[in-house]
């Protein structure tokens, strides 16, 4: 009997997470993510292992370019095909990204590689929405005789169904789904596009962005932190994630983030001395050069960390509940989660669903968490996991990067995203450590 209503429960609970997935406020977030209707998002992980990229979980799209069956999951690390490398493993890689259905790779000032689902494009391979089983390069200009590859990348972010890429003069790049504008302020509106192209200032203005130093891709908008401090955004903002109010929630042009206006009817100043940015499923975090971290958008499930589970659509809010005397050194935001790097050690705050706050709750809890509380490993009692050195949220599970070259993950594991071997599925509570010794490392952009 118990078996069955938490079976029931989780139901539920996953039709509410389709819904915030699918869309919040007056328009929904749907995007076109596969032409063979994936039933699993943000379900695969990606990182290095001895200077070897690869990945595990979910591959219902071939996400994890590991030359295993299609729809078949990987419960352990396995190496990518290198593909286009023409070399056995995918060796080199300075970074990676795990977006929706689909993974970003690329090299610290050349090339970068895609592979997976290509329903919407975000290959950026020129390929009719071709999925691919190996890494593929992604196309900056079509019309040449061959094409010409996007290249003099430093960074990457993969969306939903869209993907983001940073070059060595600063400038933003974006192929794939643009239904809610996330491919920036086109000339032309078009449902996707399948080759990289810079994001400009304004539709008027064909002059790129520039200056931008980070990038991040949420579920269907996008953040940009500029050198001078401030965050500019575009893309859907139903919720209020873009960070400043507009009056049509689709919003292609790049804005400024601001603070909230203490009175509503008034435009908050803008948000500044903003060190690193992360963006979620229909909300965003700020880490500022004070260590103080802030956020807006959707907060039913408390990811805001403010202590309520209002949505902030006029700005920003200050996190509270963080230790006030030790500062953030990093941030990382899930679907509906939020974390924070605090002296090597991890605090987590909102949905808890399948254990993605690792603080020991029972799973299968929706209740709003909006009270930041520490990550923990639960050998032989309950501690704090310590000594942390990076973190990354996917969906609704996280890696931890400790500076021992250990992995550690919790959350959410029905496609086996946590990495803990054949046959486990098993959601994750408290933080445990994944397959392979040392000699891990995490993609967090510099």
């Amino acid at each position: 009997m118990r078996k069955t209503v938490l079976i029931c429960l989780k139901i539920v609970v996953g039709m509410l997470l389709t819904m915030l997935i699918n869309g919040c406020g007056s328009k929904k977030e749907t995007a076109v993510v596969s032409t063979t209707s994936p039933s699993a998002v943000y379900a695969h992980s990606v990182a290095f292992r001895n200077n070897t990229t690869v990945s595990w979980g979910a591959n219902n799209t071939d996400q994890l370019g590991n030359n295993i069956t299609t729809g078949a999951t990987q419960p352990s690390p396995q190496p990518v095909v290198g593909g286009v490398l023409g070399t056995a493993t995918l060796n080199g890689m300075t970074g990676v990204s795990a977006g929706g259905t689909h993974t970003l790779a690329f090299i610290d000032g050349g090339n970068v590689y895609a592979w997976g689902n290509n329903g919407s494009d975000q290959l950026g391979n020129n390929n009719n929405k071709t999925i691919s089983a190996a890494p593929v390069l992604v196309i900056s200009d079509t019309t040449t005789t061959p094409v010409t590859f996007l290249t003099g990348i430093k960074a990457v972010s993969a969306g939903m169904s869209h993907s983001l890429a940073r070059d060595s003069f600063n400038n933003v790049w974006a192929w794939g789904d643009n239904t809610y504008g996330q491919l920036g302020p086109t000339q032309t509106t078009t449902a996707s596009r399948p080759f990289a192209a810079t994001v400009n200032i304004s539709a008027l203005s064909p002059i790129p962005l520039s200056n931008i130093t980070r990038i991040a891709a949420g579920l269907v908008h996008n953040l940009a932190l500029t050198g001078s401090g401030t965050v500019l955004s575009w893309g859907y903002n139903g919720s209020g994630q873009l960070g400043y109010k507009t009056t049509d929630p689709t919003s292609p042009s790049p804005g400024l983030v601001t603070q909230q206006a203490v009175n509503p009817v008034n435009v908050g100043s803008t948000l500044s001395n903003v060190a690193e940015i992360a963006a979620g499923n229909s909300y965003s975090l700020f880490r500022l050069t004070d260590g103080t971290v802030w956020a807006c958008g959707y907060n039913l499930y408390g990811q805001l960390g403010d202590a309520t589970i209002i949505d902030r659509k006029n700005g920003a809010v200050k996190v509270s509940g963080l230790p006030a005397s030790i500062p953030v050194t990093q941030i990382a935001a899930g679907l509906a989660h939020s974390l924070a790097l605090i002296n090597g050690e991890v605090w987590a705050w909102g949905l808890n669903f399948n254990g993605q706050l690792g603080n020991g709750q029972p799973l299968l809890s929706a209740a709003a968490n909006s009270i930041p509380a520490t990550v923990m490993v639960n050998a032989p009692t309950p501690t704090p996991l310590s000594g942390v050195t990076k973190i990354i949220a996917i969906g609704n599970h996280n890696l931890a990067l400790k500076n021992d070259g250990t992995l550690w993950t919790w959350g959410e594991n029905f496609s086996s995203q946590l990495g803990l071997g054949a046959g486990d599925t098993t959601d994750r509570n408290f933080a445990v450590q994944v397959t392979g010794s040392t000699n891990w490392d995490l993609y967090i952009q510099q």
